[in-house]
């Protein structure tokens, strides 16, 4: 990570804002839409269980990834030479 700044603008949040909205509308947008034209209980079980395994995966990556980076981000503050 030598020489790799982060830097966190507020057009870049705004970006990664909107994009977790709209995964969190794709979800629920579809069940919500097979519910008003009237798509078989079995199918919308189906598509739902689908929908809640998949989300609960992402869930559980989120953590993993924090603390991926937080270990990345410790050992490269170990690894700099003290001022």
């Amino acid at each position: 990570m030598d020489g790799i700044e982060a830097i966190v603008t507020t057009g870049g949040l705004n970006k990664y804002t909107k994009a977790a909205w709209l995964f969190a509308l794709l979800l629920v947008v579809p069940i919500v839409l097979m519910r008003a034209v009237n798509v078989p209980y079995a199918f919308l079980i189906v598509i739902d269980v689908i929908l809640s395994i998949f989300s609960f995966v992402c869930l559980w990556l989120l953590p993993y990834f924090y603390v991926n980076a937080y270990l990345a981000v410790r050992k490269w503050n170990r690894t700099r030479i003290p001022k």
